[in-house]
């Protein structure tokens, strides 16, 4: 019998291997396994295939675990690091699936996993290995440590540019606070975020204008009216708001998504309405003309009044996050309407100035972008070369 006190549960993830995941009362822990020693390595017998794999490390708080998963301890002969590197390998993946039983559900029993033979070279090579592993991995961090870097300098730039210092969206009420008449809603009232939001935007070098300026469109598509047998849906999940692609799916016309209403073209800029925070929003390409998007996104048109890839830009910045969190409505899914979007506030310089903030900031994605490739090609290098080290 365990005490009323909680424990620390412990995780693991194919993303993140081992994780401090939650709090349970003792009462409510059913023969878990207790892990105090960063030798340990615990792995899912239900998804070892994908990776669920993890390393009791030191800083790691928690320390029980569910007794689903299959928990051992490396020995004197081989290091926890070097095994679980070995485990994320495709010729250990191919000899996972050589070992696995069940059909839906492929199960790697420990009693199995004892039976695998693998190369396991003295500690000494085994340390040299991982060295030699973690020097490529330490390299693809120091690029994405610097892409992060020039990430975060284009909000800074916007904000040098436009005038706009960063809005505090997390401002809490006072006691007692002043607010200007002008800030006043229509029920005679100001939350101190509205308050904060207008006291930056105030500050703006360039004249404000709502969204409402912006061609904001609904172009109908109906799968009854449609004639083809497959069209390309765009969902909002499909926008990577890191990279701004779009990944779309093929699907038959009779089975189209009730969401499926709305035609887009080139150039359009997509703006996801569902949790705008998540800023899943970004510009059609050429790829994507006329595919079919959810409802759950606005669609702008360009106009030569302004250039939508800077209105990207500062939809992604602090400028419009910190007020889409003021007028968003819903608790487990806030979102804006059309309306609401539309009295979202955006500095609209001179085109000519918009068009000079687009390009410095492509050049910074574009460093961004290359940053990134070459950490990715490290990444794979360096599992290459583990491979090469253990199976060669």
């Amino acid at each position: 019998k365990y005490p009323e006190e909680e424990f620390g549960i412990l995780g693991v993830s194919n993303e993140v291997g081992m994780f401090d995941a939650y709090t349970e009362k003792g009462r409510n822990i059913k023969q878990p396994y207790k892990i105090v020693k960063n030798d340990f390595i615990a792995y899912n017998p239900y998804r070892v295939n994908v990776g669920s794999i993890g390393i009791k490390k030191d800083f790691l708080k928690n320390t029980y675990i569910s007794n689903a998963y299959v928990v051992f301890s490396t020995k004197e002969m081989l290091l926890a690091d070097y095994l679980y590197l070995l485990m994320h390998t495709s010729k250990f993946n191919q000899l996972i699936r050589d070992n696995t039983t069940g059909s839906v559900r492929q199960t790697l029993s420990f009693e199995n996993l004892c039976k695998i033979a693998v190369p396991v070279p003295k500690i000494s090579e085994q340390k040299t290995i991982l060295q030699k592993y973690q020097k490529t991995i330490t390299q693809a961090e120091s690029f994405e440590k610097k892409a992060e870097v020039l990430n975060f300098s284009i909000e800074h730039y916007l904000k040098e540019i436009l005038g706009i210092p960063t809005i505090n969206d997390d401002v809490k009420a006072t006691l007692l606070s002043f607010r200007k008449f002008s800030d006043l809603c229509e029920k005679w009232t100001v939350s101190p975020l509205q308050s904060e939001i207008n006291n930056k935007l105030r500050l703006s070098k360039y004249k404000l204008q709502k969204v409402s300026v912006l061609k904001c469109v609904s172009r109908s598509w109906k799968k009854k009216q449609n004639k083809d047998t497959f069209f390309n849906y765009i969902e909002i999940g499909g926008i990577n708001s890191e990279t701004d692609d779009i990944t779309s799916e093929k699907i038959e016309v009779t089975k189209a998504p009730s969401r499926a209403t709305q035609v887009v073209h080139t150039g359009d800029l997509l703006f996801g309405m569902t949790r705008p925070y998540l800023k899943k929003f970004t510009i059609v390409d050429k790829e994507h003309d006329n595919c079919i998007c959810s409802s759950g996104f606005q669609v702008i048109e360009p106009s030569e009044d302004y250039n939508l890839n800077y209105i990207l830009e500062v939809f992604k910045s602090n400028i419009c996050i910190s007020q889409f969190k003021e007028v968003m409505t819903g608790a487990l899914y806030p979102a804006l309407n059309a309306e609401q979007l539309k009295s979202i506030r955006i500095p609209l310089p001179p085109l000519s100035v918009q068009e000079e903030i687009v390009n410095h900031i492509n050049e910074i994605k574009a460093q961004i972008k290359e940053l990134r490739r070459q950490a990715l090609e490290l990444r794979e290098q360096a599992k290459k070369d583990f491979e090469g080290s253990v199976f060669e």
